[in-house]
Formats: C-alpha cells, structure tokens, sequence
C-alpha cells in the first residue's frame, strides 16, 4: 500500500504535466491563432521558408577614382618624374596606387605635385593635391582635385567618397540590399589659388568677378549662358582670363 508519501509525489507530478500542457496549449494558440504565418505547413509546404533572411550581401561600387587601371605620369613634391605607369587613385585612403610589374604600390598624396592621365581624343587630365588651394579662413582643400581651367579664374573638381547605406526593409520587400560606395564630385572657382563654391544664384556668380561684372553679365545674356552648367562655365571662364590678360 503507497503511503502519503508516494501520493503526495504522484499528485505532483500530474500537476507538472498539466502545467506544461497547458503552457503548450498557451502558446499554440498565441502563435497560430491569428491565421497561418511562414512556419504553418498549410502556407509553408515541405516548410521551405525561413522567418528571417540570413543572406548577406556585398557593397556595391569602388573607392578608386577610374573604373579601370589608367596610363599616367607622376609628379613628385621633390621634382622627381616617373612616366607612363598604370595608376588609380583611391579616394577612402588618399593615395596614389601604381601597378608595378603586376604588385600594386601606393604613393600619399602628401609626396605628390600632380598627376595625368590621358583623356578623350589623346589630351590630358590634370590632378593636384587639394592642399594648394585655399578656401575662405585660410583652410587647404582635403583630397584630389582635376583642373578643368588653369587659367587665374579658374574650375576644380574636388573627388571624394562616400557609403550610401542600403534601404532594404524586409517587412516589405522593398529598397536597396547592398550599401553602396559613391564618388562626389564637387566644383569649385578658383582665383589664383583661392576657391570657392559656385553660387547658385547668377548675381552672386556676377559679383564674384569684380571689376568686370557689367561685361560679363552682358556677355552671358547676349549669348544664353549658365554659370551652373559645366560646358557654358568654361565658355565663361575663357572670356574672363582673357579680360584679366589685358588689365
């Protein structure tokens, strides 16, 4: 015959179970009680579906300023010349990389006076340090910058990069998976070796090239220029430095 021992011991034990069956039932009902989700059969056959994505996905896009290895030649601060080398430039990291008999070699930008590389229809595009230009309070541009117009009124283009960061929202399936890395362009007005920004407005522009705003703001109407598109700014350009000649 069990004594009260036993019985007592029984008793907790079905209480146990009951307890876990019913903690079951709780949360069957909590998960599925909604209608199907992913992980019901009836929606999820042969349970192919995940809850969560687990893929993971590259970033798009490049640090280097050419799409491909470009031939170039390589002005040093010192005065030292090395020509026609395969050469990148790498905007995360400023610095000239240079492919050498098939091992890459890196150049700062601190050691560097400029670089070319040959453009459209066999001309040349000019780089230099940004550190040679000056911005308003006395502070040297960061980076590399192409000289579009050398003369005293002159245009830059200031490269650097940045991460544009995914916008894929998994709830809705929706957006861009991959960060992506992009290259900036910024122009800058140079006088000398002062720049600034280009102002959006054409008499802030105007204004800017004392003594001779009244003949260029009648040159630009006369021939239908926009300081704020490239190709009409250089147009510009060539009418200011060859007044500036003639002072």
């Amino acid at each position: 015959m069990a004594g009260p021992t036993n019985s007592s011991n029984f008793l907790k034990i079905v209480q146990v179970k009951w307890c876990i069956t019913l903690s079951f039932i709780f949360v069957f009902q909590l998960t599925f009680g909604q209608g199907p989700t992913l992980l019901d059969k009836s929606a999820n056959p042969g349970e192919v579906f995940v809850e969560f994505d687990y893929r993971t996905y590259d970033v798009k896009g490049s640090y280097y300023l050419f799409e491909d290895w470009q031939k170039g030649d390589i002005e040093l601060y010192t005065g030292t010349s090395i020509s026609d080398q395969s050469i990148n430039y790498n905007t995360e990291n400023d610095m000239l990389e240079v492919m050498v008999e098939s091992q890459v070699k890196v150049i700062p930008v601190q050691k560097i006076y400029r670089f070319t590389v040959k453009g459209k229809d066999e001309g040349k595009r000019f780089f230099i340090p940004g550190r040679y230009y000056i911005l308003d309070e006395e502070v040297p541009l960061a980076g590399i910058c192409e000289v579009v117009d050398s003369g005293y009124y002159g245009l830059l283009i200031r490269y650097s990069s940045d991460v544009k960061e995914a916008t894929y929202v998994p709830e809705l399936d929706m957006g861009k998976k991959e960060d992506e890395i992009i290259i900036i362009k910024k122009y800058y007005l140079s006088f000398g070796t002062n720049v600034c920004s280009i102002p959006k407005k054409k008499a802030l522009f105007i204004s800017l090239y004392e003594p001779h705003g009244e003949e260029l703001e009648s040159y630009m109407k006369e021939h239908k220029l926009n300081h704020r598109k490239v190709e009409e700014l250089q147009v510009i350009l060539s009418f200011l430095n060859d007044r500036y000649s003639h002072l």
